[in-house]
C-alpha cells in the first residue's frame, strides 16, 4: 500500500528496502519501506480480515479507474441488482497479493454474453471485470485502465515516427544551443592526448554545484544486483568475468585510502551497475554504469550535458558504402572505454563491488568513459575525430574515412580495387591505433581482402540495423547485408504477424520494419496508411481492428513474408570502378494521391557507352489528417523530392553530373515558374523552398504511367517485390537515351489555383433618414433609394458629368 495511508491510519512498522521486480525486468529499489500489519474490510460490510506482512511503497502509481453503473445496467440487464457504487477517476492504492488471495476469491459469479463483463462477489464486496464499448466514440476498460500518461506517451510515439524530417531529408539545421556551446568548450578545453589515448573530462551542465550522496542509494543497489547474479547463475559467471577484465584492461581501479580523502565531495556519485541484455543475442551480457539513477531527483544525467550531434547520418555512411566495387566495414572494440577521463572526474564515477557477497564491498573508480553516461557518445565521436585530423596531412583518405564513414563505433566505406582496400584499412587501424582504438572484426565482399587484413571473425551477415538504446538493450530488425551475394536483403519480423490484430500490434509491426534509405518505402508506406485508417475508425489500442481493414492487413502482411526476395545490389554499379563511369545523371520521381505522398530517386550512368540504373533511396509520408487537394499534395511531395535530391548530392562522393526531378502534375509546375509571392502562404513557402534547393531547369513533366513514385502512393494489386520490379529498376525512361524521353508540354505560369486574392473594402455609413418616421417596409426601401440616387447625383454634378435625368423625370 501507498506510504500515506500507513501514515494516516497512525500504523508503524519495521523498515526494510524493497527491491520490485515488473515486467521486462524492470527493477526498482522501494526505500525505507514498512513491514506493517493492518486489516481490511469492505465499504457495506462490518466483517474485518487481518493483512500481514503488507509493504509500504511511496506512490504506487497506478492508472485512475472509472466505473458508470447506470450506463453498465442499460446494456448488460445480468448486472442488475448487485450493490456496485459508481465511481469516476478513483486512484487505486492498495494492492492485494496472493498471500492474502482469500480476499479476492469470487463467492459468486454472474456472466453474460461471451464479451461481456463478468461480476463477481468477494469478501470485500462486488467487483466488474472486463471491457465494454459503449456507443461508437468512447471505450471503458473496467476495473483496470490504460494510465493517461501510457496513453500520451503512446501518441507522442507516433507522432515521432510520422515527423516530417525523415532520414535523408534534412531540414536547415537550426544554430548550436548554448548547452551544446559550452560542451564544445569543455570537450575543446578539457580533451588532451596521454601517450597513445585521449583523456577527456565529464560535461558538466553547471560549473559550481553539489552532487547528493548517493552512497545508500548504490549499495541498496548492489543487494539488489546480487540477488539477481543467484538467481541467475549464468549473469552472475559473466558480470564477475567482465569485471576481472576491467581491472585487468585498466578500466577501473581499486581506489585508494589518499584518493578518497582528496576527493571534492561535491562531485562524488556512486554509479549502479547493471546488465544489458540482447533478444536477440541471448548469450551476449554486457556490463553498464547506470547514470540515470537518482537520488533526491537527481542523476548524474541530470547533471551532464548531451552535447552536440556529431555523429554522420546514418544515411550518409550507407550511401558512402554503396558507391564503388569493393566494401569494408569493421567496429571500434570497447569504444567508449578506450577514453580516458581526467582524475578529478573519475570520483562521480565511483563504483561498489564485490566478487562475493559475503566479502566486504570495495569502492573503485571508473577511469574511463562509462556505458550509461549521457556526454559519453558526444566524448568518443570528439576524440575520435581529433585523433584522425592529427593524420590528415600523412593519411588524408584514411583520415576523412573515420570521420565521416563511422556511424558510432561501426566503419562502412567502399573503394575501387582489393588493392586500395587493404592499404584503406592498413591507414584507417594504424590512425585508431595512435588514439587507443582497436579497430577489428573485418568484413568486405572481397575473399582476397579478408585474407590479406587478416580478420578471424567467420563471414556472417552484418547486420546495419541501430539499436534506439544507447546500451544496446533493444535493436530494431531490418536491413541486413550478405557479403558473399554483396546484395542487401530485408526480413520479416520473428515474432509471428497477428491474423486479427489490434492497432498496437498493427503499429508494432510496421515500426518493427528497419529502412534507413527507403528502399521499401512502396510497401511501408501502405502500412502507415492501414494505421491512418484505422485511427480515423477511434479503434481502442487493444480492440479488434474494424472488418474492413483487417481484410487490408492481411494482404500487406503476406508481402511481409515475401520480404525474403527482395535482393538490392550493395553497389550501385557493381561491375564496374569509379574512373569508368562516363557520367552520372540523378533522377528523382515524386507523386502524390489522397492517402500518400512520395519520392524515388535513381543513379543513370553511361557505362563504356551502355545504360546502367540503380535505386538510390526512396521516402514516402502518409496524408495528413486534415485533408489537403490533390495539388497540394504533389507540392508536398516535390519538397520532399527536392530535399532528398540535394541530400543525395552532400552524401556522395560520385560526380552527378545532371540532376532531374520528374513530377506527373502541372500544376505543380506552374507554381516551380511562377513568382511565389503571388500565391498563398502555403504554398509561397513550400516553392520557395524548392527553389532554393533546384532549379526551374531541373523540373520535368512525366505521365503518370511512367512515375516510378506512383508504386507507393497506389496500391493497386500491392507493391512488386520481385528484383526486376519497376521500383527497383527505375522508370522506363531511364532506358531510352535522352532524346527519347516525354515532350515537355508548355507549362503556363500563373495559374490560378491557390492564388493570393487582395480584396480592398470601403465601408461608410452616414445617418440621412429616421427610421421611426416609417411603418411600412416598402415606402422605406423607396425613400431610401431616392435619397441614395439624389447623393449619386450630386456627386457627379460636382465633378461635371450627366447626372441621371431619368431620376429627374421621375421626380416631375
Amino acid at each position: 500500500m501507498e506510504k500515506s495511508i500507513a501514515d494516516q491510519l497512525g500504523v508503524k512498522g519495521e523498515s526494510e528496502d524493497l527491491c520490485l521486480t515488473w515486467t521486462a525486468s524492470v527493477k526498482r529499489v522501494e526505500e525505507a519501506s514498512l513491514k506493517i500489519d493492518c486489516h481490511i474490510s469492505g465499504s457495506n460490510s462490518s466483517r474485518v480480515y487481518k493483512l500481514s506482512n503488507a509493504r509500504t511503497v511511496h506512490n504506487l502509481a497506478l492508472p485512475k479507474q472509472s466505473l458508470n453503473y447506470g450506463d453498465l445496467l442499460q446494456r448488460y440487464p445480468h448486472l442488475q441488482g448487485l450493490p456496485i457504487e459508481s465511481y469516476v477517476n478513483i486512484t487505486p492504492r492498495v494492492l492485494i497479493g496472493i498471500d492474502n488471495a482469500h480476499l479476492a476469491v469470487p463467492l459468486k459469479t454472474r456472466e453474460g454474453n461471451m464479451g461481456d463483463p463478468v461480476a463477481t462477489k468477494t469478501r470485500l464486496g462486488c467487483s466488474v471485470h472486463g471491457t465494454a464499448t459503449l456507443g461508437v466514440k468512447n471505450d471503458y476498460n473496467l476495473y483496470i485502465r490504460e494510465s493517461a500518461e501510457d496513453m500520451a506517451t503512446l501518441h507522442e510515439l507516433v507522432k515521432h515516427y510520422f515527423s516530417v524530417e525523415l532520414l535523408g531529408i534534412s531540414l536547415q539545421e537550426a544554430p548550436d544551443s548554448r548547452e551544446n556551446q559550452r560542451a564544445l568548450h569543455l570537450l575543446q578545453t578539457t580533451t588532451k592526448r596521454v601517450g597513445t589515448r585521449y583523456e577527456t573530462g565529464l560535461l558538466w551542465r553547471y560549473d559550481e554545484f553539489e552532487l547528493p550522496d548517493s552512497y545508500a542509494m548504490a549499495f541498496r543497489r548492489l543487494i539488489c544486483f546480487e540477488r539477481r547474479m543467484k538467481e541467475n547463475p549464468e549473469i552472475g559467471r559473466s558480470v564477475t568475468k567482465q569485471m576481472d577484465e576491467y581491472r585487468h584492461k585498466g578500466y577501473i581501479h581499486l581506489a585508494t585510502a589518499e584518493e578518497l580523502n582528496d576527493a571534492d565531495p561535491r562531485r562524488i556519485w556512486y554509479l549502479p551497475l547493471g546488465v544489458a541484455l540482447n533478444p536477440k543475442k541471448p548469450g551476449k551480457i554486457r556490463i553498464f554504469c547506470d547514470a540515470a539513477a537518482t537520488v533526491d531527483g537527481i542523476s548524474l544525467n541530470t547533471m551532464l550535458i548531451k552535447g552536440p550531434d556529431l555523429l554522420t547520418s546514418l544515411s550518409g555512411v550507407l550511401s558512402g558504402f554503396r558507391e564503388r566495387k569493393v566494401a569494408i566495414c569493421a567496429d571500434i572494440r570497447e569504444m567508449f572505454h578506450q577514453i580516458l577521463m581526467k582524475k578529478e572526474d573519475r570520483h562521480a564515477q565511483r563504483i561498489l563491488w564485490r566478487n562475493d557477497s559475503s566479502m566486504i564491498h570495495q569502492v573503485y573508480l571508473m577511469d574511463v568513459a562509462t556505458f550509461g553516461s549521457t556526454s559519453s557518445p558526444c566524448s568518443a565521436q570528439y576524440v575520435k575525430n581529433i585523433n584522425a585530423r592529427e593524420f590528415a596531412n600523412q593519411f588524408p583518405h584514411a583520415a576523412d574515412a573515420i570521420e565521416r564513414k563511422h556511424y558510432v563505433d561501426d566503419y562502412l566505406d567502399s573503394v575501387d580495387s582489393v588493392a586500395d582496400a587493404i592499404k584503406r584499412a592498413e591507414e584507417v587501424k594504424y590512425i585508431h591505433s595512435r588514439g587507443g582504438f582497436e579497430i577489428h572484426f573485418w568484413l568486405s565482399n572481397s575473399e582476397e581482402f579478408r585474407k590479406r587484413v587478416g580478420d578471424t571473425k567467420p563471414v556472417t551477415e552484418k547486420s546495419l540495423a541501430v539499436s534506439s538504446n544507447p546500451h544496446g538493450m533493444e535493436r530494431v530488425l531490418g536491413m541486413q547485408w550478405i557479403p558473399t551475394e554483396d546484395v542487401f536483403t530485408y526480413t520479416a519480423a520473428s515474432d509471428p504477424v497477428p491474423v486479427w490484430p489490434t492497432k498496437r500490434e498493427v503499429l508494432s509491426t510496421v515500426m518493427k520494419i528497419f529502412d534507413p534509405l527507403g528502399l521499401l518505402s512502396h510497401l511501408i508506406v501502405h502500412g502507415k496508411v492501414l494505421i491512418q485508417d484505422i485511427w480515423r475508425s477511434n479503434t481502442g489500442w487493444d480492440d479488434p481492428v474494424p472488418e474492413a481493414l483487417t481484410a487490408r492487413w492481411q494482404k500487406w502482411t503476406e508481402l511481409l513474408r515475401k520480404l525474403y526476395l527482395v535482393r538490392i545490389p550493395r553497389c550501385y554499379f557493381p561491375d564496374k570502378i569509379s574512373p569508368e563511369i562516363e557520367s552520372i545523371q540523378l533522377h528523382v520521381f515524386v507523386d502524390a494521391s489522397e492517402s500518400a505522398y512520395a519520392c524515388a530517386a535513381y543513379f543513370r550512368a553511361i557505362v563504356s557507352g551502355k545504360i546502367q540504373r540503380s535505386l538510390v533511396a526512396g521516402k514516402s509520408k502518409v496524408a495528413p489528417l486534415k485533408s489537403l487537394t490533390i495539388p497540394k499534395l504533389e507540392l508536398q511531395a516535390a519538397v520532399i523530392g527536392a530535399r532528398l535530391l540535394k541530400s543525395i548530392c552532400s552524401t556522395h562522393t560520385l560526380p552527378i553530373h545532371q540532376r532531374f526531378v520528374w513530377t506527373d502534375s502541372r500544376t505543380v509546375l506552374s507554381w516551380i515558374v511562377s513568382d511565389q509571392r503571388i500565391y498563398r502562404q502555403f504554398v509561397s513557402v513550400r516553392v520557395g523552398e524548392i527553389l532554393t534547393l533546384t532549379s526551374p531547369a531541373e523540373w520535368r513533366w512525366i505521365a503518370s504511367m511512367q512515375n516510378v513514385a506512383d508504386e507507393a502512393t497506389k496500391w493497386g494489386t500491392g507493391p512488386n517485390l520481385e528484383p526486376d520490379s519497376r521500383w527497383f529498376r527505375g522508370s522506363s525512361i531511364l532506358y531510352d537515351s535522352q532524346n527519347r524521353w516525354p515532350k515537355q508540354p508548355e507549362v503556363i505560369s500563373g495559374t490560378i489555383e491557390e492564388r493570393r486574392v487582395c480584396v480592398i473594402q470601403h465601408m461608410k455609413t452616414v445617418k440621412l433618414i429616421s427610421w421611426d418616421r416609417f411603418s411600412r417596409w416598402t415606402r422605406l426601401l423607396r425613400t431610401v433609394g431616392y435619397v441614395l440616387r439624389y447623393v449619386d447625383n450630386l456627386r457627379l454634378k460636382r465633378i461635371a458629368l450627366p447626372i441621371n435625368v431619368k431620376f429627374l423625370q421621375q421626380k416631375e
